[in-house]
């Protein structure tokens, strides 16, 4: 799995991991559990994953749909 994006929330990140998987692209947020323990703003933000064979993309349909993701 590669993280191809950043979010600052939760909700950022699902929200963009359905626009991966509507498009079907299969994708996990991988903090999720930090963040519903509440550690996740901590750690440095929700790290979306996806297989290295769709990175590429995956990462091109994230800035057509205009995703906020965090800067690397």
């Amino acid at each position: 799995m590669k993280t191809i994006a950043t979010f600052r929330t939760l909700a950022e990140a699902d929200m963009a991991r359905s626009v991966l998987e509507n498009a079907g692209i299969p994708a996990f947020i991988a903090d999720q559990g930090q963040y519903t323990a509440g550690y996740g703003p901590v750690t440095g933000g929700a790290r979306l994953q996806v297989s290295e064979q769709q990175e590429l993309q995956a990462q091109q349909m994230l800035l057509e749909s205009n995703a906020a993701v965090l800067p690397e």
